[in-house]
């Protein structure tokens, strides 16, 4: 395999799963659940829902809404998106593709 040693692959998608699991309690927060809903976000349309609910709008138990975005805040999001939608197509093409054809090849 080239590129990057599995271990560094591993370490990525761990820390990339445990941001998800912060992020997701951010939300379930911001609409008044409780952190223990990110149990049930294995189920897609529990995702589905998230993404469509509007927050609460005021303070809740879990403190007052988040300030609005900043440009800056804007435009590192963005930039982060297009960095992992990157990342996917460089695997794709530096990894999966490649071993795709091998596996082809070598079946045929």
């Amino acid at each position: 395999m080239a590129g990057l040693s599995p271990s560094v692959w591993l370490g990525a998608i761990v820390l990339g799963f445990f941001y998800y699991i912060h992020l997701s309690i951010r939300r379930l927060n911001d609409l008044n659940l409780s952190g223990w809903f990110v149990l049930l976000l294995g189920l897609p349309i529990i995702n589905i829902v998230l993404l469509i609910l509007p927050g609460s709008g005021n303070t809740n138990r879990f403190g007052p809404p988040p300030a609005q975005l900043s440009k800056r805040e804007i435009t590192l999001t963005v930039i982060s998106i297009l960095l992992t939608i990157s990342l996917l197509i460089v695997t794709y093409v530096l990894i999966v593709g490649p071993a795709f054809e091998r596996y082809r090849a070598a079946v045929l």
